[in-house]
């Protein structure tokens, strides 16, 4: 696929904050030098008010931030000094810059970027992100790509000195982390932006919360295209006032990243590690938050009521916590273990996951999962489809607002509960049911409908590259 150079790019700039008079024939050249200089001035106030909003939300932040041990590597490269070696090889080729914030969003572009791979694979790709986890999950998904670096801070000087050395063709934010001087200066620079994968509420787009409604606009014009994530993303874009034609649907690439279902064999492997049978309940608690543990162990002691043989396992969303967890499980009169501890013959009620990456596996074994992050209000809620991608029905409290919640309770695939008492009788009618091959079956069809957006939006990406900036 053809791609234009970074000279034929800038070229091709564009005003993108519409003037008043900007549609209105050339009415002589007095009229042209003074929509001209409006147009200066309205850039350059556009510019001074961003740059303030940005030093009162992002400065005290950064200010905590750059004691700590997480800032400390990458510091140099925040401050838009990247190493010699890595730009010289971006150089030599047409390139596409995506940026995931952290680990979960390079989740969501580790299949786009595999695609873009794919299809045009005489285009560069470079990634950054922000933090150590997104560094680190960037090596492990991508371990082939070179030019993986740390993203810039969101000062003018900074901005412009990164882009003028890499030189992208076009930008991609992968989920909605947007940072207003830098996609000022993309612009600035013919860079096209592309953001996929992005929540985009209908009142205040994230992380901008409590703003003046006109800086979202002027946020969202300075990007060219969304490939949204569903309908509703698209509903919330067209509301504040984003062109159709600049919209498309192409759905969210976490899901090409999730695991294939674990098989028969595997399944057993871990019910023997477990050490519970074919026969025993499960109920898998994830990614759990201070508090939502006695909310499951209160939800698991109704349920052994009816259900003695039934199991827990509890998988804090900070494993550091796991200690203290069993201790709480014994305080409930329950007996449990952690997962590295050495088996043994002796049966327990509750196992406390106190390492990372086994989660997933284990939904394998639920009959019922809980996913945390949705019982206190301040998240909102973490993943439902990592337990759907095993087959397995989910739960989850009142608070959770993670993309198409509704769509699977109206599916029944998923539950919202607000009471213990909710979760065990959930649970057991869930165990007494004769129908529960074929709600897995009806999971997994759900899931595999999903699969995909990594394509989907790596063919956005290439038509924003190739056709100047249209999706036509």
């Amino acid at each position: 696929m053809t791609v234009m150079s970074w000279r034929q790019a800038r070229s091709t700039e564009v005003t993108r904050f519409p003037l008043p008079g900007s549609k209105v024939a050339e009415l002589g050249p007095v009229y042209a030098l003074i929509r001209e200089t409006y147009e200066h001035l309205f850039r350059f106030a556009y510019r001074v008010v961003v740059t303030c909003l940005v030093a009162a939300f992002y400065i005290p932040h950064l200010a905590r931030m750059i004691p700590s041990a997480r800032f400390k590597p990458g510091t140099g490269q925040r401050l838009g000094f990247l190493p010699r070696e890595m730009l010289r090889q971006i150089r030599r080729q047409d390139l596409v810059w995506l940026h995931a914030s952290a680990a979960g969003e390079m989740v969501a572009a580790a299949p786009i970027v595999r695609a873009l791979q794919q299809m045009a694979p005489e285009l560069g790709i470079a990634l950054s992100t922000t933090n150590e986890e997104g560094m680190a999950m960037a090596r492990r998904l991508l371990p082939g790509l070179r030019a993986v670096f740390y993203f810039p801070l969101d000062l003018p000087f900074i901005t412009t000195r990164v882009l003028r050395r890499v030189r992208p063709r076009a930008f991609v934010m992968v989920e909605a982390e947007v940072w207003p001087n830098f996609l000022y200066d993309a612009r600035r620079l013919g860079v096209r932006t592309v953001l996929t994968n992005g929540m985009v509420e209908p009142r205040s787009p994230m992380p901008y919360h409590g703003l003046p409604a006109p800086f979202y606009r002027f946020l969202l014009e300075t990007i060219d295209v969304f490939g949204a994530r569903d309908k509703t993303d698209e509903r919330n874009l067209l509301s504040w006032g984003i062109p159709g034609s600049r919209i498309r649907v192409t759905g969210s690439s976490k899901f090409d990243q999730m695991p294939a279902p674990a098989s028969v064999e595997e399944t057993e492997l871990l019910r023997r590690r477990l050490q519970i049978d074919d026969g025993r309940p499960c109920l898998v608690a994830g990614c759990t938050h201070p508090g939502e543990e006695l909310f499951c162990l209160d939800a698991f002691r109704l349920i052994r009521r009816e259900i003695a043989a039934a199991f827990l396992v509890l998988a804090p969303m900070d494993v550091r916590r796991a200690q203290s967890l069993i201790k709480v499980v014994r305080e409930c009169s329950l007996s449990g273990r952690l997962w590295t501890e050495v088996p043994n013959r002796e049966s327990y009620d509750v196992l406390v996951l106190d390492t990372m990456g086994e989660l997933s596996r284990i939904y394998a074994t639920a009959t019922l999962a809980f996913v945390g992050g949705s019982i206190m209000g301040d998240l909102p809620g973490h993943n439902p489809w990592e337990p759907l991608s095993q087959g397995k029905p989910v739960s989850y409290g009142p608070y959770m607002r993670q993309p198409e919640s509704d769509l699977l309770e109206q599916e029944g695939v998923a539950f919202r509960v607000s009471q213990p008492q909710q979760l065990a009788e959930r649970f057991i009618t869930l165990v007494r049911s004769a129908k529960t091959e074929a709600l897995g079956n009806h999971i997994f069809e759900l899931v595999e409908r999903r699969r995909g957006a990594g394509k989907a939006n790596a063919e956005l990406i290439l038509r924003v590259v190739s056709r100047d900036g249209s999706v036509a």
